[in-house]
């Protein structure tokens, strides 16, 4: 039998590698039947080797990092301990602060029907003013211990957020 359009049936699979790479050999011929799970081809593993040498001098530099964590962490605890000392001297710092305010306010009073020297009541307002400069200073150190305590924490979660990223 002769016919001038005959079609020819059949499957076209494609084959998509997962990986990249060079191939060294091909372990399929042409046509060839294979089944799921042949190997067909070999890839060249060399990039692959140095990919796993990086990766696994990676782990290493963040096991070492993680391991300086714990120095980490008592720095977050001498920060913490720098924060509850300047939050006790915030406190030491109003309560002279609300004494020297009571007391200049007292002098003012005496001052203006001349009980008090107008030197005493100098005096008591250098107190005020100094003890108002001393209850910012304070929370100034509170603040800026707080900021440690931020920035120590952050070092600890960035060592172990590295150390996760290399694993």
């Amino acid at each position: 039998e002769t016919t001038d359009n005959a079609q020819v049936e059949g499957h076209i699979v494609p084959v998509l590698p997962k990986v990249g790479g060079y191939v060294t050999r091909v372990l399929v011929e042409d046509n060839q039947v294979v089944r799921e799970g042949d190997t067909l081809v070999t890839l060249d593993s060399r990039d692959y080797q140095v990919r796993l040498q990086e990766a696994d001098a990676d782990l290493q530099a963040a096991e070492m990092a993680a391991a300086r964590n714990g120095e980490a962490t008592a720095q977050v605890g001498q920060a913490s301990a720098k924060s509850g000392a300047a939050q006790a001297g915030i406190g030491s710092a109003q309560a002279t602060y609300d004494r020297a305010l009571h007391d200049v306010e007292r002098m003012r009073r005496l001052a203006e029907t001349r009980v008090i020297s107008r030197q005493q009541l100098d005096e008591a307002e250098a107190a005020y003013r100094s003890a108002e400069a001393d209850l910012r200073a304070a929370q100034s150190q509170a603040r800026a211990a707080q900021a440690e305590v931020s920035g120590a924490s952050a070092g600890v979660r960035t060592a172990q957020a590295h150390k996760a990223a290399a694993q």
